[in-house]
Protein backbone atom coordinates (compact mmCIF):
# COMPACT_ATOMS: atom_id res chain seq x y z
CA UNK A 1 0.00 0.00 0.00
CA UNK A 2 1.18 3.12 -0.66
CA UNK A 3 1.69 5.95 2.40
CA UNK A 4 -1.75 7.54 3.58
CA UNK A 5 -3.86 4.76 1.25
CA UNK A 6 -6.71 2.98 3.43
CA UNK A 7 -5.71 -0.69 3.28
CA UNK A 8 -9.47 -1.82 3.24
CA UNK A 9 -12.22 0.22 2.11
CA UNK A 10 -16.31 -0.65 1.77
CA UNK A 11 -18.82 1.51 -0.19
CA UNK A 12 -22.35 0.52 -0.51
CA UNK A 13 -24.50 3.11 -2.35
CA UNK A 14 -28.14 2.42 -3.17
CA UNK A 15 -30.62 4.64 -5.07
CA UNK A 16 -33.04 3.84 -2.63
CA UNK A 17 -32.76 6.09 0.64
CA UNK A 18 -31.92 4.12 4.17
CA UNK A 19 -30.84 1.04 1.80
CA UNK A 20 -27.24 1.37 1.40
CA UNK A 21 -25.24 -1.01 4.49
CA UNK A 22 -21.90 -1.19 4.86
CA UNK A 23 -20.82 -3.92 6.47
CA UNK A 24 -22.00 -6.66 8.15
CA UNK A 25 -20.30 -8.74 10.99
CA UNK A 26 -21.75 -11.55 12.96
CA UNK A 27 -20.06 -11.56 16.38
CA UNK A 28 -19.83 -16.05 16.56
CA UNK A 29 -21.79 -18.46 18.86
CA UNK A 30 -21.97 -16.38 22.00
CA UNK A 31 -21.82 -13.14 23.47
CA UNK A 32 -18.51 -13.29 24.41
CA UNK A 33 -16.82 -13.80 20.75
CA UNK A 34 -15.50 -10.96 19.20
CA UNK A 35 -16.80 -10.19 15.65
CA UNK A 36 -14.17 -7.25 15.65
CA UNK A 37 -10.74 -6.74 16.79
CA UNK A 38 -8.55 -3.88 16.31
CA UNK A 39 -5.00 -4.40 17.75
CA UNK A 40 -1.68 -2.28 17.97
CA UNK A 41 0.16 -1.07 14.76
CA UNK A 42 2.97 -3.93 15.20
CA UNK A 43 -0.01 -6.34 16.16
CA UNK A 44 1.29 -7.00 19.91
CA UNK A 45 -2.12 -6.04 21.71
CA UNK A 46 -5.83 -5.61 21.02
CA UNK A 47 -6.67 -1.86 21.47
CA UNK A 48 -10.54 -2.73 20.49
CA UNK A 49 -13.00 -4.97 20.76
CA UNK A 50 -17.22 -5.55 19.83
CA UNK A 51 -18.61 -8.54 21.47
CA UNK A 52 -21.36 -10.37 20.48
CA UNK A 53 -23.65 -9.11 22.52
CA UNK A 54 -23.42 -5.79 21.75
CA UNK A 55 -20.60 -4.25 24.11
CA UNK A 56 -17.38 -1.97 22.61
CA UNK A 57 -14.33 -3.01 24.82
CA UNK A 58 -11.59 -0.53 25.08
CA UNK A 59 -8.13 -0.65 26.78
CA UNK A 60 -7.48 0.69 30.13
CA UNK A 61 -5.90 3.93 28.83
CA UNK A 62 -4.16 6.76 30.91
CA UNK A 63 -4.50 10.12 31.85
CA UNK A 64 -2.19 11.10 29.12
CA UNK A 65 -3.50 8.60 26.87
CA UNK A 66 -7.38 8.25 27.59
CA UNK A 67 -8.72 4.98 26.01
CA UNK A 68 -11.41 7.35 24.67
CA UNK A 69 -11.06 9.90 23.25
CA UNK A 70 -11.60 12.35 20.13
CA UNK A 71 -9.63 12.73 16.82
CA UNK A 72 -8.90 16.40 17.86
CA UNK A 73 -8.06 16.16 21.49
CA UNK A 74 -6.12 13.25 22.09
CA UNK A 75 -5.61 13.87 25.97
CA UNK A 76 -8.35 14.31 26.61
CA UNK A 77 -11.31 11.63 27.56
CA UNK A 78 -12.38 8.80 29.28
CA UNK A 79 -10.24 5.82 30.74
CA UNK A 80 -10.12 3.18 33.50
CA UNK A 81 -7.55 3.36 36.04
CA UNK A 82 -8.68 0.75 38.15
CA UNK A 83 -11.42 -2.42 38.49
CA UNK A 84 -14.83 -0.73 38.69
CA UNK A 85 -13.53 2.89 38.13
CA UNK A 86 -14.31 5.39 35.73
CA UNK A 87 -12.21 7.91 35.33
CA UNK A 88 -12.20 12.09 33.06
CA UNK A 89 -8.78 13.12 31.73
CA UNK A 90 -8.39 16.87 30.56
CA UNK A 91 -5.33 18.34 28.90
CA UNK A 92 -3.50 14.66 29.93
CA UNK A 93 -3.84 15.05 33.56
CA UNK A 94 -6.74 13.34 35.97
CA UNK A 95 -9.82 15.80 36.34
CA UNK A 96 -12.80 13.26 37.79
CA UNK A 97 -13.15 9.19 38.81
CA UNK A 98 -15.80 7.39 40.38
CA UNK A 99 -13.81 5.09 42.14
CA UNK A 100 -15.35 1.62 43.05
CA UNK A 101 -17.52 2.28 45.43
CA UNK A 102 -19.64 5.38 43.77
CA UNK A 103 -17.81 7.84 44.98
CA UNK A 104 -17.49 11.04 42.96
CA UNK A 105 -13.68 12.46 43.51
CA UNK A 106 -12.87 15.83 42.09
CA UNK A 107 -9.36 16.55 41.97
CA UNK A 108 -8.30 13.66 43.65
CA UNK A 109 -7.74 9.99 43.45
CA UNK A 110 -8.23 9.18 47.04
CA UNK A 111 -11.07 10.05 48.95
CA UNK A 112 -10.23 8.06 52.01
CA UNK A 113 -9.27 11.25 53.65
CA UNK A 114 -13.17 11.96 53.90
CA UNK A 115 -15.24 11.02 56.26
CA UNK A 116 -16.95 7.79 56.01
CA UNK A 117 -20.59 9.23 56.13
CA UNK A 118 -19.82 12.16 53.55
CA UNK A 119 -17.80 11.00 50.98
CA UNK A 120 -20.31 10.44 48.29
CA UNK A 121 -18.37 13.54 46.45
CA UNK A 122 -14.59 14.38 47.33
CA UNK A 123 -13.54 17.44 46.23
CA UNK A 124 -9.60 19.02 46.21
CA UNK A 125 -6.08 17.78 47.58
CA UNK A 126 -5.52 17.59 51.08
CA UNK A 127 -2.14 17.77 50.50
CA UNK A 128 -2.27 20.99 47.95
CA UNK A 129 -2.37 24.19 48.89
CA UNK A 130 -4.79 25.06 45.61
CA UNK A 131 -8.11 26.15 47.18
CA UNK A 132 -11.52 24.14 46.22
CA UNK A 133 -14.99 24.76 46.88
CA UNK A 134 -18.14 25.02 44.91
CA UNK A 135 -19.95 28.30 43.25
CA UNK A 136 -23.50 28.33 42.31
CA UNK A 137 -24.76 31.07 40.32
CA UNK A 138 -28.04 32.63 39.62
CA UNK A 139 -29.82 35.43 39.37
CA UNK A 140 -33.03 34.81 42.16
CA UNK A 141 -31.18 32.10 44.34
CA UNK A 142 -29.05 29.00 45.34
CA UNK A 143 -29.57 26.56 47.85
CA UNK A 144 -28.52 23.28 49.53
CA UNK A 145 -31.58 21.25 50.24
CA UNK A 146 -31.67 17.69 52.43
CA UNK A 147 -34.39 15.47 52.29
CA UNK A 148 -35.68 12.45 54.52
CA UNK A 149 -38.45 9.91 53.77
CA UNK A 150 -41.00 12.11 54.72
CA UNK A 151 -40.49 15.17 52.50
CA UNK A 152 -37.84 16.36 50.03
CA UNK A 153 -36.55 19.51 51.67
CA UNK A 154 -36.52 19.22 55.59
CA UNK A 155 -33.45 20.92 55.91
CA UNK A 156 -31.91 23.96 53.53
CA UNK A 157 -29.25 26.30 52.81
CA UNK A 158 -29.70 28.92 51.25
CA UNK A 159 -28.68 32.18 49.50
CA UNK A 160 -31.58 34.67 48.00
CA UNK A 161 -29.90 37.20 45.46
CA UNK A 162 -33.43 38.84 44.99
CA UNK A 163 -37.13 38.10 45.96
CA UNK A 164 -40.10 40.40 46.41
CA UNK A 165 -39.31 42.18 49.20
CA UNK A 166 -35.85 41.39 49.87
CA UNK A 167 -31.98 41.22 48.35
CA UNK A 168 -28.99 39.08 49.20
CA UNK A 169 -30.05 37.27 52.52
CA UNK A 170 -28.92 33.96 53.65
CA UNK A 171 -31.27 31.53 55.69
CA UNK A 172 -31.35 28.23 57.14
CA UNK A 173 -34.04 25.68 58.09
CA UNK A 174 -35.05 23.32 59.93
CA UNK A 175 -37.92 20.50 59.61
CA UNK A 176 -38.78 22.74 56.35
CA UNK A 177 -39.34 25.98 58.70
CA UNK A 178 -36.75 29.04 58.28
CA UNK A 179 -34.77 29.31 62.10
CA UNK A 180 -32.24 31.86 61.36
CA UNK A 181 -31.60 34.49 58.71
CA UNK A 182 -28.59 36.54 57.54
CA UNK A 183 -29.50 39.58 56.14
CA UNK A 184 -27.62 42.15 53.72
CA UNK A 185 -26.43 44.31 56.34
CA UNK A 186 -24.93 41.37 58.18
CA UNK A 187 -27.71 41.57 60.92
CA UNK A 188 -28.48 37.82 62.17
CA UNK A 189 -32.09 37.36 62.98
CA UNK A 190 -33.30 33.71 64.82
CA UNK A 191 -37.10 33.15 64.92
CA UNK A 192 -37.38 36.71 62.48
CA UNK A 193 -36.60 37.55 59.40
CA UNK A 194 -36.20 40.90 59.83
CA UNK A 195 -34.00 41.15 62.20
CA UNK A 196 -33.17 45.03 63.79
CA UNK A 197 -29.89 45.21 65.53
CA UNK A 198 -27.04 42.57 64.94
CA UNK A 199 -28.36 39.82 67.05
CA UNK A 200 -32.13 39.43 67.26
CA UNK A 201 -33.76 36.58 68.51
CA UNK A 202 -37.48 36.64 68.87
CA UNK A 203 -38.87 33.90 71.44
CA UNK A 204 -42.20 33.19 69.39
CA UNK A 205 -44.73 32.74 72.49
CA UNK A 206 -42.40 30.94 74.60
CA UNK A 207 -40.14 31.94 77.46
CA UNK A 208 -37.06 31.24 76.00
CA UNK A 209 -34.13 33.43 75.03
CA UNK A 210 -30.32 32.77 75.49
CA UNK A 211 -28.52 30.33 78.06
CA UNK A 212 -25.06 29.90 78.87
CA UNK A 213 -23.82 26.31 80.31
CA UNK A 214 -20.94 24.88 81.64
CA UNK A 215 -20.31 21.11 81.13
CA UNK A 216 -18.43 20.77 84.67
CA UNK A 217 -15.36 21.06 83.56
CA UNK A 218 -14.05 24.07 85.91
CA UNK A 219 -14.69 26.85 83.57
CA UNK A 220 -18.06 29.37 83.83
CA UNK A 221 -19.85 31.23 80.80
CA UNK A 222 -19.45 34.75 80.80
CA UNK A 223 -20.63 37.34 78.61
CA UNK A 224 -17.96 40.05 77.38
CA UNK A 225 -18.53 43.80 76.65
CA UNK A 226 -15.56 45.80 75.50
CA UNK A 227 -15.67 49.19 73.84
CA UNK A 228 -11.78 50.85 73.37
CA UNK A 229 -12.48 54.83 74.50
CA UNK A 230 -10.26 57.42 75.56
CA UNK A 231 -11.96 59.78 78.42
CA UNK A 232 -13.04 58.97 81.76
CA UNK A 233 -17.28 58.36 81.94
CA UNK A 234 -17.70 56.97 78.49
CA UNK A 235 -20.27 53.96 78.04
CA UNK A 236 -18.48 50.43 77.46
CA UNK A 237 -21.63 49.07 77.68
CA UNK A 238 -25.33 48.33 78.46
CA UNK A 239 -27.99 45.92 78.95
CA UNK A 240 -31.39 47.94 78.21
CA UNK A 241 -35.19 47.01 78.02
CA UNK A 242 -38.14 47.70 75.89
CA UNK A 243 -41.66 47.73 76.74
CA UNK A 244 -43.63 47.49 73.14
CA UNK A 245 -40.16 49.51 71.92
CA UNK A 246 -39.86 51.73 74.22
CA UNK A 247 -36.39 51.68 76.81
CA UNK A 248 -37.96 51.90 80.20
CA UNK A 249 -34.76 50.80 82.39
CA UNK A 250 -31.03 49.75 81.35
CA UNK A 251 -27.67 48.84 83.01
CA UNK A 252 -24.55 50.70 81.91
CA UNK A 253 -21.23 49.67 82.63
CA UNK A 254 -18.56 52.95 82.18
CA UNK A 255 -15.38 53.52 82.21
CA UNK A 256 -13.79 54.97 85.55
CA UNK A 257 -11.73 58.03 86.46
CA UNK A 258 -8.18 56.84 85.31
CA UNK A 259 -7.98 57.68 81.48
CA UNK A 260 -4.60 56.62 81.38
CA UNK A 261 -4.49 53.52 82.73
CA UNK A 262 -8.30 52.61 81.89
CA UNK A 263 -8.16 50.29 84.47
CA UNK A 264 -11.20 51.33 86.59
CA UNK A 265 -15.05 51.48 85.95
CA UNK A 266 -18.55 52.16 87.10
CA UNK A 267 -22.16 50.76 87.30
CA UNK A 268 -25.25 53.24 85.61
CA UNK A 269 -28.98 51.59 86.80
CA UNK A 270 -31.50 53.36 85.15
CA UNK A 271 -35.21 53.22 85.08
CA UNK A 272 -38.22 55.67 83.53
CA UNK A 273 -41.32 56.76 84.73
CA UNK A 274 -44.35 57.07 82.97
CA UNK A 275 -44.24 60.53 80.98
CA UNK A 276 -40.43 61.02 81.89
CA UNK A 277 -37.11 60.38 80.24
CA UNK A 278 -34.82 57.82 81.49
CA UNK A 279 -32.71 58.71 84.27
CA UNK A 280 -29.99 57.26 86.37
CA UNK A 281 -31.65 56.76 89.76
CA UNK A 282 -28.04 54.68 91.56
CA UNK A 283 -24.78 54.67 90.42
CA UNK A 284 -21.78 52.60 91.69
CA UNK A 285 -18.48 54.40 91.87
CA UNK A 286 -14.91 53.07 90.71
CA UNK A 287 -14.33 52.78 94.35
CA UNK A 288 -17.31 51.49 95.47
CA UNK A 289 -18.94 54.57 96.41
CA UNK A 290 -22.98 54.23 96.03
CA UNK A 291 -24.82 57.03 94.48
CA UNK A 292 -28.31 57.26 94.96
CA UNK A 293 -29.59 59.92 92.60
CA UNK A 294 -33.26 60.62 93.52
CA UNK A 295 -36.34 58.31 94.80
CA UNK A 296 -36.16 55.97 97.80
CA UNK A 297 -33.42 53.84 99.02
CA UNK A 298 -35.39 51.01 100.96
CA UNK A 299 -33.68 48.51 103.19
CA UNK A 300 -36.06 45.78 104.42
CA UNK A 301 -39.92 46.70 104.75
CA UNK A 302 -41.49 48.63 102.28
CA UNK A 303 -41.75 52.34 103.06
CA UNK A 304 -39.27 52.11 105.33
CA UNK A 305 -35.90 53.73 104.06
CA UNK A 306 -34.19 56.64 103.43
CA UNK A 307 -35.58 59.38 101.00
CA UNK A 308 -33.52 60.99 98.72
CA UNK A 309 -36.01 62.83 96.44
CA UNK A 310 -35.19 66.06 96.40
CA UNK A 311 -36.41 69.07 98.94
Amino acid sequence: QADNAYAFQIKNEEATDDRSFGLLIHAGSTATDRGLTINTHDGGAALFYVQGNGQALFTDGSASLPSITNNGDVNTGIFFPAADTIAFAEGGAEAARFDSSGRLLLGNTDGSYASANADNIVMGNRSSSAESGITLGSTVGSSLRFADAGAIQQGIIQYVHNDTSNTDYMNFFTAATERLRIDSSGKVGIGTTAPSDKLEIDVAGSNTGLTLTDNGDGFFPQIKLDANRSGAGQGLGKFSWHWNGTEVARIEGGAGVDATNKDDGSLLFNTKASGASIATQMTILHDGTVSVDRGNLVIGTSGKGIDFSAG
